[in-house]
């Protein structure tokens, strides 16, 4: 398939390295969600920059104050009766976006599909991603 590790570390706004990738980076068809300010290595962000540049996705780069809404837990799904990709979130991840975020995630996904699930985010500690499961269809 052509897949390469681009490791680094990420860590949260006091330090703490982040426990799960998809907590703060979402990779779809044509973009990619990241927080790159968890980063903090310097050529490991510029890697996962360049990275994800050169597979042809366009970041959207969200705050650490953005992850800790969950605007990292996103997943691309495919509308099922349009054939066409759109963004899952909660609805606390959506309120966290600027605008300039939003208009650029329209420009990739036919759809932003939020809904809220604040007992999950306070108790659970996941977002809408962790509630989905994904299927990949061969051949399909």
């Amino acid at each position: 398939m052509g897949y390469r590790v681009v490791a680094f570390t990420a860590r949260d706004g006091e330090g703490r390295p982040i426990y799960h990738t998809n907590v703060m980076m979402a990779v779809g068809t044509s973009a990619a969600v990241v927080c790159l300010e968890a980063v903090i290595d310097r050529a490991e962000r510029h890697n996962l920059f360049s990275s994800l540049h050169a597979t042809g996705h366009e970041v959207i780069d969200i705050s650490l104050a953005q992850v800790c809404e969950m605007a990292g837990n996103v997943l691309e799904v495919m509308d099922g009766s349009r054939n066409l990709p759109v963004l899952c979130m909660s609805s606390r991840a959506f309120a966290s976006l600027t605008p300039k975020q939003v208009t650029t995630m329209k420009q990739h996904w036919a759809g932003i599909h939020h809904a809220p699930i604040p007992t999950l985010e306070a108790i659970g500690g996941g977002s809408v991603r962790c509630t989905m499961a994904e299927l990949f269809l061969c051949g399909a």
